[in-house]
């Protein structure tokens, strides 16, 4: 939305992580994840201004909506042999909130590079984990399965959605070509675990991410 011959306001709707990984039960390394599930949405909102013909600068609100669903096998030792491995689920959401910066240069009409900054957010994922068999095995073990279920309840989960940085340049050829290049850096380093702390006072669950 243009108010101004410098001034403009925008919106923006974008996914900017995301991903499903989903091993079977008998994955050798089930005691630290079976299924990750993470879906991220984000709405921008955001103000430009043109400072000269060469210059413009910009910066605004992100808002982000996070899903989570987390899952790892539980080692019981013997009762694993015999059983099989209970599982461990979180499921859970958040709201947060971050910023961005951007800015553009303009050496003239064929020629630009743009920088933007974008925030890390850290969400507290509120949801509910829970630790059971699969009905099959849960029947033939109640004493235990009733044990398990005693970790059934609310907790929440706190990492870090890592920070950004982007340029791209952008080169008008002739009348029918144009050359555009993106460079970005993600901060990757911050997710190392996610632990999950439930509501009861029950130890904590830690996902190594790495």
């Amino acid at each position: 939305m243009e108010c101004s011959p410098n001034l403009k306001f925008g919106m923006a709707l974008s996914a900017p992580f995301g991903s499903r990984l989903a091993y079977p039960q008998d994955f050798v390394g089930r005691y630290q994840s079976v299924v990750s599930r993470v879906s991220d949405i984000q709405v921008s909102l955001a103000a430009a201004y043109r400072i000269n013909e060469h210059l413009s600068i910009g910066g605004g609100l992100v808002i982000n909506f996070l899903s989570v669903r987390l899952t790892q096998a539980v080692n019981l030792g013997r009762l694993s042999s015999v059983f099989g491995d209970p599982i461990a689920e979180f499921k859970g959401s958040s709201v947060g909130a971050g910023f961005t910066l951007g800015t553009l240069y303009e050496f003239d009409d064929s020629f630009r590079i743009g920088l933007v900054y974008r925030s890390r957010i850290q969400p507290t994922v509120s949801g509910t984990q829970s630790v059971a068999f699969s009905s099959s095995i849960g029947i033939a073990s109640p004493v235990t399965a009733a044990a398990l279920s005693s970790n059934t309840g609310p907790a929440s989960a706190r990492f870090s959605l890592p920070d950004s940085l982007q340029i791209g340049f952008y080169k008008e050829i002739d009348d029918r070509w144009s050359v555009m290049v993106d460079l970005e850096w993600t901060d990757w380093s911050l997710v190392q675990a996610v632990t999950i702390v439930p509501a009861r006072k029950a130890s904590a669950t830690v996902l190594s991410q790495n």
